[in-house]
Parts: structure tokens; sequence; C-alpha cells
């Protein structure tokens, strides 16, 4: 049997909704480290280093659109490495 709010939560979903779970995950994450600097073996620390791991998925699938809406596969690889550099 399928709940019907369940089936209207995943109409309602798209991709901006995704980007912003995965920002405020990923600053969760960030506050998590200024908190709590080298993770310390804390319940707290933990439970949002585990929530934290969730930007990973979200942007590996937004890669893999990328990927599949591209025209010029060569430029956007060219694009996501300068973009790597860039922010490493």
């Amino acid at each position: 049997m399928t709940f019907i709010w369940e089936i209207n939560i995943m109409r309602k979903m798209n991709a901006n909704h995704l980007k912003l779970i995965a920002i405020i995950v990923m600053t969760i994450v960030h506050i998590v480290d200024l908190l709590y600097p080298g993770m310390p073996n804390n319940m707290v620390s933990n439970m949002m280093h585990i929530i934290g791991r969730l930007t990973a998925p979200i942007m590996f699938f937004f890669i893999c659109e990328g990927y599949h809406y591209t025209k010029n596969l060569k430029k956007y690889i060219a694009r996501l490495f300068i973009f790597a550099v860039i922010s490493h």
C-alpha cells in the first residue's frame, strides 16, 4: 500500500530542493568541524558527521545529471576540472 503523502512529496521535490538540502547539510558539517575539531569521540559530533555525509551522493547525482544533459563532454569535463582546481 502506498501512502498518498509520500507520492505528493516526491512529486514536489526538484533539483533546487536537493541543492538546498546539500547546502544545509554541508553547513552543518562545517559548523561541527569548528565546534568539535579533530572529530572527538562524541555522540553529537559523530551524528552530525554522519548526517553531513549526505552531501557527496547529492553532488554525485548532479555531476551525473550534468553528464547526461551536456552537449560537449570535453568542455564539461574541462569545466569540472577547472572548478576543482580553483576550489581546492
